[in-house]
């Protein structure tokens, strides 16, 4: 990037003393000229390729996508999941709304890729296995809908990520794809030991004061509870005693 050149102005010439106690004319220049904005270069010009393929992007018609990641309250640490993401047509009928997926729009092509991976920072937070392994990408018709499946097994616990990727694709020779749609989802990894369920109820407890004592209160589940308990040990103890 360049700055355009300043043009110095000669300095005046001095002239000679009227007399001899005459001061001499003090010099004078012209004032300094102000710098020019720097120039920017123009951004570089799309290639027809380019060009050809962002239009056809523009140009894709709409359709929804949905995962099954939010129907899971929570994983278990070591349990296989089947994780889930369909992609519906423009003309596909509406995916069924559950709590915990909503779907949401985009735009299809004829042929879809859907990747699943773990989130930024957490490689080995999930063992994350293709269920389907005929092919990705797979053929979208307009009027229907392409589901893809992984098994995924929590591998370490506490609040995780699993970041999904969508792709469409103009013809067999596009490699990737264009990606438009990517998001993570949380996902609450716990234990099944003994020890993690101990844990995760004192942290349920301590989160949740005000729930957990209206539990325990009569009419509550865990009232309910005790009283069964209660119940069955009165129960084996009349009949120890009669034997």
């Amino acid at each position: 990037m360049y700055h355009a050149a300043r043009r110095r102005q000669p300095a005046d010439p001095v002239p000679a003393p009227a007399q001899a106690t005459a001061p001499a004319r003090a010099s004078s220049r012209s004032p300094a000229s102000v710098p020019e904005p720097p120039t920017t270069a123009p951004p570089p010009a799309l290639s027809n390729a380019d060009a050809a393929y962002l239009q056809w992007h523009q140009s894709l018609p709409y359709g929804h996508i949905q995962d099954n990641i939010g129907t899971f309250s929570a994983m278990r640490l070591g349990v296989p999941y089947t994780v889930t993401v369909t992609i519906a047509g423009e003309k596909a009928a509406p995916l069924p709304t559950t709590p915990g997926t909503t779907p949401s729009a985009l735009q299809v092509s004829d042929k879809m890729r859907v990747l699943l991976t773990n989130g930024v920072g957490q490689a080995n937070g999930f063992t994350i296995v293709d269920a389907d392994p005929v092919e990705n990408p797979k053929p979208l018709a307009p009027d229907g809908t392409t589901q893809w499946n992984w098994t995924v097994t929590p591998n370490r616990l506490g609040n995780l990520q699993l970041h999904v990727e969508a792709f469409v694709l103009k013809d067999d020779s596009d490699p990737i794809g264009y990606s438009y749609e990517s998001y993570d989802r949380n996902v609450d990894v716990k234990s099944v030991t003994l020890w993690g369920y101990l844990t995760n109820g004192l942290i349920y407890v301590l989160q949740h004061p005000a729930a957990t004592i209206k539990y325990w209160l009569p009419g509550g589940g865990g009232a309910a509870i005790l009283a069964a308990l209660f119940a069955w040990w009165k129960k084996r103890k009349a009949v120890t005693k009669s034997t």
